[in-house]
């Protein structure tokens, strides 16, 4: 995946729906890292361009980036947690 591309998914993340959980998106090389305030970033596997997960004991977190289609800037990101989805924006 281009160094263009994972930048556009980088920023921070609010999920008023998960209780205010803030999630900050990072780019290292060619790496997506994404973190909880407070906690330590775990690398994102891709799935695709846009869908990515992280492996947690028996299950994953799978988070889905959204670009705004009119200026090709991510907005949203859908995290889905043991069948479960919420909505974040980005700040």
């Amino acid at each position: 995946m281009s160094p263009q591309t994972l930048d556009l998914y980088a920023g921070t993340y609010e999920f008023p729906e998960a209780g205010g959980l803030t999630l900050s998106v990072t780019r290292a090389e060619n790496k997506l890292y994404a973190a909880e305030s407070g906690s330590a970033p775990q690398e994102l596997l891709p799935l695709s361009t846009t869908r990515f997960f992280v492996p947690a004991g028996y299950d994953f977190y799978q988070l889905d980036f959204a670009p705004d289609a009119a200026t090709g800037q991510t907005y949203r990101l859908v995290l889905t947690l043991y069948g479960m989805s919420v909505t974040g924006t980005r700040k």
